[in-house]
């Protein structure tokens, strides 16, 4: 949970930085501080999927690690996106905004990291609903809170793909909020700490194989 979170955090400061930024250079480099948290949200959330849940594929190892890598991959390309205009095709100032904010151009790998991220937000809703489905009453409770909580923020990143924030606002961070706080409830009202390793102790008696 602590590399979901802590992605999470840094996505929230770094966007709250760029807003507070009145130069274009200084909202570059805070976009630059954000995309260390973007791009490592997804991979944090199969990741945190995996472990609470204790589901295990024949090829667990191999696909964190390519999550990994390709998350890896997106912050480099983000950070010298000036080079080859992969990540962002363009970063200028909005000035149809009130107030200083970046009017970003996607680049090719912007967009494939939003299919990425999508596919993994699904993906790790999957992994939950699977143990939901096999589980019994209160082994299956966190699945459900954590694959519940995960719905608000996901739909506020589409909506935020869409282009129906005005002047480009990015709420996402914000919207992180709602699980977090989902999240702490459950950890101190549900003793989640206690009933997730009882879960993955059941899960771990059988396997969910892919190959």
């Amino acid at each position: 949970m602590l590399f979901l979170t802590s992605s999470a955090a840094i996505y929230a400061l770094g966007y709250t930085c760029e807003l507070s930024s009145n130069s274009l250079t200084a909202i570059k480099f805070w976009l630059h501080i954000e995309n260390i948290g973007v791009s490592f949200i997804p991979t944090a959330w199969i990741i945190l999927s995996l472990q609470h849940t204790g589901l295990r594929f024949k090829y667990n190892k191999l696909l964190i690690a390519f999550l990994l890598i390709f998350s890896s991959i997106t912050l480099i390309l983000s950070v010298t996106t000036d080079l080859h205009n992969l990540y962002y095709k363009s970063v200028t100032l909005n000035t149809a905004a009130p107030f200083p904010i970046a009017k970003i151009k996607a680049g090719l790998w912007y967009d494939i990291h939003i299919v990425f991220n999508n596919a993994a937000v699904l993906l790790g809703n999957i992994f939950y609903l699977i143990y939901w489905r096999k589980s019994v009453y209160p082994e299956n409770q966190p699945a459900l809170i954590f694959f519940l909580s995960s719905l608000f923020p996901w739909i506020i990143a589409l909506i935020y793909t869409c282009g129906y924030i005005p002047w480009g606002l990015d709420p996402s961070p914000v919207s992180f909020l709602v699980p977090s706080i989902v999240y702490g409830w459950a950890i101190y009202s549900l003793d989640l700490f206690e009933i997730i390793p009882l879960a993955q102790k059941k899960s771990s008696k059988h396997y969910l194989m892919l190959s």
